[in-house]
């Protein structure tokens, strides 16, 4: 379980989810980059 302190952190590091969407896209088809964590 994430602590909830955390869960805020995470989501202020990370963009909306219709932004993020492209981006993981884009890197899940890009094979220089790594899988996503």
């Amino acid at each position: 379980m994430k602590s909830r302190l955390k869960e805020k952190e995470d989501r202020k590091e990370m963009p909306p989810k219709l932004e993020k969407l492209p981006k993981i896209i884009i890197l899940s088809s890009s094979p220089k980059i790594p899988a996503l964590k």
